[in-house]
């Protein structure tokens, strides 16, 4: 998955609005016809920053299936350490989170 496509998935699955249907409503503010938010910029989170990452992981943390996610996660671990400590770990990470929680997101339908 492309990261434009990573974080509209966690974006989604986050239930906020990914603003498609934006209009102009002049001095340089944008308005989105589905959620109705107004602002100079709409757009969706980078969850591979440190922010967006704090962001993603502290909503996952609160979700119901993130003990199903951290199996997957161990199970499909990327590294030559196949350890549940070294992956956990390897979690904490901007760049390492946001794709896998995507993938499982999209894998799981939730």
């Amino acid at each position: 998955m492309t990261k434009d496509e990573v974080n509209r998935t966690i974006h989604e699955a986050m239930g906020l609005c990914i603003h498609k249907n934006i209009i102009h409503v002049g001095k340089g503010r944008m308005a989105c016809k589905d959620c109705i938010n107004i602002g100079r910029t709409l757009h969706v989170p980078d969850y591979h920053t440190p922010e967006g990452f704090f962001a993603c992981w502290n909503w996952a943390k609160q979700q119901e299936w993130w003990g199903k996610f951290l199996d997957y996660a161990i199970e499909n671990s990327y590294s030559e350490y196949n350890e549940d400590v070294y992956c956990v770990v390897a979690l904490i990470n901007s760049a390492t989170f946001a794709p896998i929680l995507a993938e499982w997101l999209k894998e799981a339908r939730v």
